[in-house]
């Protein structure tokens, strides 16, 4: 699984600006520089936030095919299974990118992980549309973002991380009034914070809900609620999920064998490791190395 510095050097083999300090990405984004991520989609280890400004584009999210155009706010959160398919000539978008491991100990992470998850559960997708206003007053805050991210600042990374605050509030209650959601308890937000911080340590040697439930002193049925409530889907997807992307990476960038793989990754042996891998991608890990 990539990091957002590892995902950047993939896809554009270069640093985005001499002072980088792979935390965060601000940037304004046309068909060919979207179509780049392509290569990592899947394996990333990052947030990212996107609102179309001009033209369109379509991608494959959960098997269903997405149109974005202009004023659709577009969130990726690790690991969602997404593929970039057309886009116009004139695609115009903005974009911040945070790390996930950066994005999780923000202030306002609970205001992100809200945001992050709110339209997977409520919208059945990562895609909201938003009104003239609202969608006008976000791309104003990512492009203060963009002109701080390409300038030369002794408080560069202070600065940006205000505004990132600053932004993930506004998106908070842009997304709370179009959907009338109802804020989850506190106490939960919390909790399920910690989980994606035990997931991210521990999801290749601890499959079972149990050992994180454990961690966290709570009872299984409780973790299994929580996560439930705030994003839809249940921790045996969260696992299973970050499995798959695990696999797929070291099919694709390793030279191990399909049972090296299946070790590593702490399966109790090859063929169990393969009925996974083809219940969750649709072909054998030998049929996914080859294409």
């Amino acid at each position: 699984m990539y990091t957002l510095r590892e995902t950047w050097h993939y896809n554009y083999s270069q640093e985005p600006t001499s002072d980088w300090d792979g935390k965060m990405v601000c940037i304004a984004l046309d068909a060919e520089t979207t179509f780049r991520a392509n290569e990592t989609e899947g394996h990333s280890l990052h947030y990212s936030f996107t609102i179309v400004t001009q033209g369109w584009l379509t991608f494959v999210y959960n098997g269903q095919e997405i149109c974005l155009k202009p004023n659709d706010f577009y969130i990726y959160s690790p690991g969602l299974p997404i593929t970039i398919l057309s886009a116009s000539n004139d695609y115009q978008a903005v974009s911040i990118l945070i790390d996930e491991q950066t994005a999780l100990e923000i202030p306002t992470v609970r205001n992100l992980v809200s945001i992050a998850y709110q339209p997977l559960a409520l919208l059945n997708g990562p895609v909201v549309s938003l009104s003239d206003e609202a969608a006008g007053k976000l791309v104003e805050r990512i492009r203060e973002m963009i002109a701080y991210f390409n300038a030369q600042h002794i408080y560069k990374s202070q600065i940006l991380q205000q505004l990132f605050s600053v932004f993930i509030l506004d998106v908070q209650q842009i997304l709370e009034l179009a959907t009338s959601r109802q804020q989850p308890p506190q106490r939960m937000e919390e909790l399920f914070i910690v989980f994606l911080h035990l997931l991210s340590e521990y999801f290749i040697p601890h499959h079972d809900i149990a050992f994180y439930a454990g961690r966290m002193h709570i009872s299984t049925s409780y973790l299994s609620r929580i996560v439930k409530q705030l994003t839809g889907r249940t921790v045996v997807d969260y696992i299973n999920q970050l499995l798959a992307m695990e696999a797929c990476f070291l099919l694709t960038t390793t030279s191990l064998t399909v049972s090296q793989i299946a070790d590593r990754l702490h399966f109790a042996d090859t063929a169990s490791f393969c009925k996974f891998f083809l219940r969750m991608k649709g072909i054998s890990p030998k049929e996914y190395r080859k294409r």
